[in-house]
């Protein structure tokens, strides 16, 4: 699974297998099955004994799946002895605030799956603690594959609106350090329970591109049309990614048509010919 080629990731229930059996059809790139906030206390339990056949049957599809376990001291290494056992999904790991956080997870995955190189997680940074250390978070190990900036819960933590004017700070700062490790980020700066204002949802994943995200999470069957959609290299960006390399010659620093084409240039032409479909 290529992380940074995904635009759209659903979240669904882990609790809900009649909204499972449909999540193939809403046209993701990813489908996050949820341990953590989208199942209640009283039904994790139940939801961790579906959980294997609900990844199989959703395998068997063609669906590229993620996992959301929840924090190692709440469920999550119980979820993790379910996963491992059987299969090897990335991992969306909650509230991350340090890198420690990262080996206690590895170390759990690793009592039941010795195969460390399949071994995918993407932190959630829910919190100023994890903003402030998330360039030590997207480096604290080969497993970290993104950085996901969970504005949600970063809000409430940060006593923050969760609208653009108060998380693009911290959402860029997350992106910036995932850059910084050369991992894509996933999120936006705004609230992931707006559906029903389809103008400002597209409004914030604009920005959310402008200022390094590559991908979105999703709640709802209707934001996932637009993430993907925003995400994608529109035609202009295209025209010019493409025109960049058929200029760019043997790739040394020059000038053309369209400016001057060095090394940075070429890279970023690159990136975006490579996300195109």
């Amino acid at each position: 699974m290529n992380i940074d080629q995904l635009r759209s990731h659903l979240f669904v229930p882990a609790s809900r297998p009649d909204m499972v059996a449909r999540a193939h059809q809403r046209g993701a790139d990813a489908i996050i099955l949820d341990m953590e906030d989208g199942v209640a206390d009283a039904d994790k339990s139940e939801a961790r004994k579906s959980l294997i056949s609900l990844l199989e049957a959703l395998n068997q599809k063609g669906a590229r799946v993620m996992v959301r376990i929840n924090e190692l001291d709440s469920g999550g290494t119980d979820d993790i002895e379910c996963l491992a056992k059987n299969f090897s999904p990335p991992l969306l790991v909650p509230k991350v605030n340090h890198a420690s956080d990262i080996a206690a997870v590895e170390n759990c995955w690793l009592k039941y799956n010795k195969d460390r190189a399949a071994l995918k997680l993407l932190p959630m940074i829910e919190s100023p603690q994890g903003m402030f250390r998330s360039n030590e978070i997207a480096a604290a190990s080969p497993s970290v594959s993104a950085l996901v900036f969970g504005s949600e819960d970063f809000a409430t933590e940060s006593g923050l609106h969760a609208e653009m004017e108060a998380l693009s700070m911290p959402a860029q700062w997350v992106a910036l350090a995932a850059a910084s490790a050369n991992i894509p980020a996933i999120g936006m700066p705004g609230s992931l329970g707006n559906y029903k204002d389809m103008a400002l949802f597209r409004t914030t994943l604009d920005r959310a591109k402008a200022i390094g995200f590559s991908g979105a999470l999703c709640v709802h069957p209707k934001q996932v049309e637009i993430a993907n959609e925003v995400f994608q290299p529109g035609e202009k960006e295209l025209a010019w990614a493409k025109t960049v390399l058929q200029q760019a010659g043997d790739g040394g620093a020059a000038g053309s048509d369209i400016g001057m084409i060095d090394a940075p240039v070429l890279a970023r032409a690159k990136k975006i010919t490579g996300r195109s479909n």
